[in-house]
């Protein structure tokens, strides 16, 4: 089967982003893959939307199928790998870790209108003032009301120096460093 035989996601909540996207890029040249996507019935890509269309323009397209219906774990077994030495094994966990990290981002009026049609986005790990936050980003929040998730529009070469500045920043979390960044704390 070819990447082109799959459908993406045409209502993904998640956007992604541009530096997402090149690590997608990059650690698919150098690495390869790393773990699975996951298909319905039907070949519509359910997650892993990102990751099949980089390596889909890179000439990463062939796809090897394995047939489940989720009650056991698939394991992708890298033969060229080998976590106690040191070197790619590692840095592929790392990139893996770190991709996901920057490659998220919510559309919001995706997320709505799911939300809308019954979808219980509490059940699926958001919090109520998370919602609130991305649902109302205009609202202004001071003091103790700062809401885990902030939202606003940035072009991208803004966003390029915001993330430049974001990884010297310190703190746990993206909503930490931003606070440090603006001094909003």
């Amino acid at each position: 089967m070819k990447i082109a035989d799959l459908k993406f996601d045409e209502r993904n909540a998640n956007k992604g982003t541009q530096r997402g996207r090149g690590l997608i890029e990059k650690s698919l040249q150098k690495y390869g893959f790393g773990r699975s996507i996951l298909l319905d019935k039907h070949n519509n890509i359910v997650a892993g939307n990102k990751t099949a269309e980089v390596a889909g323009e890179i000439g990463l397209d062939n796809v090897r199928v394995v047939e489940t219906d989720g009650k056991e774990i698939i394991a992708v077994k890298r033969t060229d790998l080998d976590l106690s030495k040191k070197g790619k094994a590692r840095e592929l966990a790392i990139a893996d870790n770190r991709t996901n990290e920057l490659s998220l981002e919510w559309d919001i009026p995706e997320l709505e209108e799911l939300k809308n049609e019954g979808y219980d986005l509490e059940e699926l790990g958001f919090t109520e003032k998370n919602l609130n936050s991305l649902f109302k980003s205009d609202d202004i929040y001071v003091g103790e009301n700062i809401p885990e998730y902030l939202s606003f529009v940035v072009d991208d070469k803004q966003r390029e120096i915001i993330e430049k500045r974001l990884d010297k920043c310190q703190g746990n979390n993206r909503t930490e460093q931003l606070l440090f960044l603006c001094k909003i704390k």
